[in-house]
């Protein structure tokens, strides 16, 4: 078995975190792009936000599929091994999560409105043919979708198996590795996002390691799939700003920036 141990752990009789983190993440893309392939047969999509709804539930599958037959063939552990030990615990993470998010959000739009970055010229924006209130409720369950997809792949599938990966160097040090190499494939992730910049992908790499750190020191996703959700929830449709670079074509405040202007 020594020629197997590079891609094979003896001890936990499974195969080694990156060899796992790469089948994984194969399994994932396969499923997405078969899904992919099979949609583009589909009419279009008539408005922007059944787009984001359509792609969103696209990737959920695809990382529910990956992380699934990751826990059954390659992981060997529970669900609830990811962070997913839905009690009242996680629930209680969960709204304190959703209540940072919208707090953080909230406080970066009175400070833009405060500095004299952004005003506020109308209330309630909606593009396509839906109504203003069913245009909100699909974006609101595509960043349910997002929220519950990107932390159970990023924080929940890899962080966990990325800290068991470097626990030779000790816990702090495997937990914070973890936490830091998560968060730049996170930000990683977001590369390709329309009008994605170097800044742009720090900043989400720095997000990733808040919320990185909110799983590690609960062991549970309630607290960043709660504050992933309403950080884009109040970015996007209840504020108006882009949502990674996407104008998502609903929103409950207009605001204008002084470049707007001229």
């Amino acid at each position: 078995m020594r020629a197997l141990a590079p891609v094979w752990n003896e001890t936990e009789r499974r195969l080694r975190a990156p060899v796992r983190i790469a089948l994984t993440a194969l399994v994932a893309v396969l499923t997405g792009a078969g899904l992919g392939v099979a949609l583009s047969t589909l009419p279009a999509p008539s408005t922007p936000q059944v787009t984001v709804l359509a792609s969103t539930v696209l990737s959920a599958v695809a990382v529910g599929v990956g992380v699934g037959v990751a826990a059954v063939l390659l992981d060997r552990r529970r669900l609830r091994g990811y962070g997913l030990a839905l009690d009242g615990a996680w629930l209680r993470d969960l709204v304190a999560g959703v209540a940072l998010g919208a707090l953080l959000m909230t406080g970066i739009l009175a400070v833009s409105l405060a500095a004299g970055w952004a005003t506020v010229v109308d209330v309630g924006q909606v593009s396509g043919r839906l109504s203003l209130p069913v245009a909100f409720a699909l974006v609101a369950v595509a960043f349910v979708l997002v929220a519950v997809g990107e932390e159970l792949a990023v924080r929940g599938y890899l962080l966990t198996n990325l800290a068991e990966g470097l626990q030779p160097l000790g816990d702090r040090a495997a937990a914070a590795g973890a936490v830091g190499l998560s968060s730049l494939v996170f930000g990683g992730l977001h590369a390709a996002n329309p009008s994605a910049t170097a800044v742009s992908v720090a900043g989400i790499s720095l997000a990733g390691v808040m919320l990185g750190l909110g799983y590690v020191y609960t062991g549970r996703l309630g607290l960043p799939v709660g504050l992933h959700f309403s950080w884009n929830l109040f970015q996007g449709p209840m504020y108006g700003f882009p949502v990674s670079g996407i104008d998502l074509g609903v929103s409950l405040l207009v605001w204008r920036s002084p470049a707007r202007r001229r």
